[in-house]
């Protein structure tokens, strides 16, 4: 059997929760004021910000959707994602964020983290088998981009980039399954470099609209 090169794409951390980017400040945080206070209505502290970066992600169940290797072979046909969605789900956790808060671009915020052990299910002509994935370490990094917000705090207007990488150690298994063993020696490393380039894009997907378009304040001085 000729297993063709086409990596199977471990959108690991995308959740299905609808993408668009909140560009736009809440009308209240820019405009209400709470008199002559230092602070517009809905400005939130910086711990407030690290700790919704972080809640964005941990703790939260998403999907990878359905495969198709080739040659007759597909992956995460079950439905086992929330909501009964066909694909194969995983759970990932972050740690506390840490970064520093400045007017500009290049705003950077990181933090460690893991996701539960990952199996993914084989199908193939004859049979079925299945892959797992464990012992998942990862990095979260997150650039900003925030705007005086005309007061006494920032406006936070963008999420540039965000990377996720897999730390080394992690453990891909397929049995004793010739189809799941040749899958992941073939192209194991292939398979988690899509979960790092998906899951970047999945993270992103889940931190705009929670952290885009806050205002924190006071901001730091100088």
């Amino acid at each position: 059997m000729t297993l063709h090169a086409r990596p199977l794409t471990a959108a690991v951390f995308l959740s299905a929760l609808g993408s668009g980017i909140c560009a736009e400040a809440r009308a209240g945080d820019l405009v209400d004021h709470n008199g002559f206070e230092a602070c517009w209505s809905h400005a939130i502290s910086e711990q407030n910000f690290l700790d919704l970066e972080k809640s964005a992600i941990d703790n939260v169940t998403s999907c990878i959707p359905q495969q198709d290797l080739g040659v007759g072979i597909t992956a995460c046909t079950t439905a086992a994602c929330p909501g009964a969605a066909t694909g194969c789900p995983v759970k990932t956790h972050a740690g506390a964020f840490n970064g520093a808060f400045a007017a500009g671009s290049g705003n950077h915020f990181t933090s460690t983290g893991s996701a539960d052990d990952i199996t993914i299910d084989v199908h193939y002509a004859g049979g079925s088998c299945a892959i797992t994935i464990t012992n998942i370490g990862l990095d979260y990094a997150l650039d900003y981009s925030f705007q005086t917000d005309g007061n006494n705090g920032l406006w936070s207007g963008s999420l540039d980039q965000s990377t996720l990488g897999v730390h080394p150690g992690y453990i891909l298994d397929g049995g004793t399954d010739f189809v799941c063993t040749s899958v992941v020696t073939l192209y194991g490393p292939t398979l988690i470099s899509q979960i790092e380039s998906d899951g970047a894009a999945g993270i992103a997907t889940l931190e705009q609209p929670v952290t885009v378009g806050e205002t924190i304040c006071p901001a730091p001085a100088g």
